[in-house]
């Protein structure tokens, strides 16, 4: 492998001894680049160790409490108002809702959004309509098991710490699986964003060379890309620290696909010196 990768950033058109090698060797190349760039996101998750503060900022500005009598005494949800539900905090992503009705319906919560449901005595995180995790109010952070929603302002930094320490404590506990079920996801989405660079390529690049059998012209197409994995790669490790110009990556870009191009002359010289 690693004299692939020296030949594809080196010298491309040596990349035509390998016209010959099976698929399944091409979709390992790509899928290896893949998990390097899914390590990002799965290192962010490992790392993290509450919600920022700018994040903290939004959902206060977003929250609105119901409009009557609802809290939380002794791990359990009391409310006036019954067979209702107070949508309390909704934000990109996630929406945070207190269910009073007498049975808990998980259909109700549907679409490709999170919802965090607080339901009698349990919490419930959904994702389309299904139950992710159900956990009891009482093993929670004990400063939200007697806590009222529709807080005043004299106790409502004491309303959003008790939330957020809460949050943070349930997240940090999940933060193990999450960061996998990140990483896989991240991983199985690089593979199909790079197998479209490299199926766009090998199509455009077939129509010139149309001799060429689409099989060997993929392959080579894959081992070619390399130096557009390794620059996508850095510009996701880069955009963790620092903000890269638009127009820099771009530059980038190109010269990456300098790279694939030059295996495509190499291989109309060929043909046509034939």
């Amino acid at each position: 492998m690693l004299n692939k990768v020296r030949t594809a950033l080196v010298y491309p058109a040596g990349l035509i001894k390998y016209r010959n090698d099976g698929y399944f060797k091409a979709f390992l190349y790509i899928f290896f680049f893949a998990m390097i760039m899914a390590l990002v996101p799965f290192l962010m998750v490992m790392q993290f160790d509450g919600i920022p503060q700018a994040a903290r900022n939004e959902i206060r500005e977003a929250y609105t409490p119901p409009d009557t009598r609802c809290e939380i005494i002794d791990a359990t949800l009391d409310c006036d108002a019954s067979d209702t539900r107070f949508d309390v905090l909704a934000v990109d992503g996630g929406v945070f809702t207190i269910d009073t009705h007498d049975t808990f319906d998980a259909s109700h919560y549907g679409g490709m959004i999170y919802h965090v449901v607080i339901h009698e005595s349990n919490t419930y995180l959904l994702f389309l309509g299904t139950v992710l995790t159900e956990k009891p109010i009482s093993e929670l952070h004990e400063d939200v098991h007697n806590i009222r929603f529709d807080y005043d302002e004299v106790n409502a930094g004491d309303f959003y710490r008790a939330w957020f320490t809460a949050a943070d404590q349930e997240i940090i506990a999940l933060r193990t699986p999450w960061a996998i079920s990140v990483g896989i996801f991240t991983a199985f989405s690089n593979f199909i964003l790079f197998n479209i660079f490299v199926l766009l390529n090998t199509f455009l690049t077939r129509m010139r060379l149309k001799p060429v059998p689409f099989k060997q012209m993929y392959v080579m197409m894959t081992y070619a890309a390399t130096l557009l994995y390794i620059v996508l790669i850095f510009h996701e490790l880069l955009s963790i620290v620092v903000e890269i110009s638009f127009f820099i990556f771009i530059i980038i870009l190109f010269v990456a696909f300098r790279q694939m191009n030059r295996l495509a002359m190499e291989l109309q010289r060929r043909i046509y010196r034939q």
